[in-house]
């Protein structure tokens, strides 16, 4: 799983470094790029907690399908605080100042076309 979830980031950075314009706009590429470079190592952990703790294979595939969705709405803020590092300190206190919702909210989507 986890050599899986190696496989898939290096996928989802060349992805990445490969991008058309056309491929730029598309959301479904965007999400696609974002599960590999972000959902997959989450999403691949998650699966692998549950199979080494002797869950069951339907388990196992909830815990998978929660890895994924957690790493593909966590990824827009992710990245926009490596491009962004203001960020940072607003999603480290947990967005307590109204302003830093703001904030985040006119950053976030430049990433959406990248």
């Amino acid at each position: 799983l986890l050599a899986t979830a190696l496989n898939n980031l290096v996928t989802g950075e060349l992805m990445q470094m490969t991008v058309t314009p056309a491929q730029r706009c598309s959301m479904d590429y965007y999400l696609q790029k974002t599960y590999y470079k972000t959902a997959a190592l989450i999403s691949n952990s998650c699966k692998a907690v549950a199979v080494l703790s002797g869950q069951t294979a339907e388990v196992a595939g909830l815990a998978y399908q929660y890895g994924r969705h957690l790493g593909i709405v966590t990824a827009p803020v992710l990245f926009a605080m490596e491009e962004f590092p203001e960020l940072r300190g607003s999603v480290e206190h947990g967005f307590n100042d109204p302003s830093d919702v703001a904030t985040v909210s006119v950053k976030t989507p430049f990433f959406f076309f990248q």
